[in-house]
């Protein structure tokens, strides 16, 4: 497919694998010891800093999506763990984490997955959890969290409209 891509002089990205959340599926993870979290509303994220969590709140090219619920949780006073979700469309919401590298291992992403798979799937929406085919422990926490293999994406980008500004210009 690289090869196709690249005589219409495009980049070829992915696969994205995405994860569906399934009302059934989904388990109530109880919050690691040691830990608090909770559901909070949307402005929270304001105060956040949005570079240390980037997998979670960073928004590549200034790409806005609706924020429907932020998840976060603390080890004492310090932030360890942020979960936002986001929607795509009306009817298409995604899921996306990141837990402070030194609280990884601990559960803190799938129960966060979990909370707010949960509450997402209250409005009938699909909901998902995208990652990349190499990131194995996003995977896992995805399924851990009860969501079931969906779809894989991938996309092509055309250096030739990338580098005259037209992708920037024709958002």
């Amino acid at each position: 497919m690289n090869a196709i891509a690249s005589r219409f002089n495009a980049t070829l990205f992915g696969p994205f694998p995405r994860f569906v959340g399934i009302p059934d599926a989904i388990p109530t993870i109880p919050v690691p010891s040691g830990y608090r979290s909770e559901i909070c509303e949307a402005s929270v994220v304001d105060e956040l800093d949005a570079g240390h969590w980037s997998y979670a709140i960073g928004r590549p090219g200034g790409e806005l999506r609706l924020l429907k619920a932020v998840a976060i949780t603390w080890q004492g006073n310090q932030v360890v763990g942020i979960a936002m979700l986001t929607c795509d469309s009306e009817r298409l919401s995604q899921i996306g984490i990141d837990v402070d590298i030194s609280h990884r291992g601990h559960g803190i992403g799938s129960m966060m997955t979990a909370a707010l798979g949960t509450e997402a799937l209250t409005n009938d929406s699909v909901l998902y959890y995208g990652t990349t085919a190499a990131n194995i422990t996003s995977m896992r926490t995805a399924l851990s969290a009860g969501f079931r293999p969906g779809w894989v994406e991938s996309f092509t980008r055309h250096t030739d409209l990338a580098a005259s500004g037209w992708l920037t210009s024709h958002r």
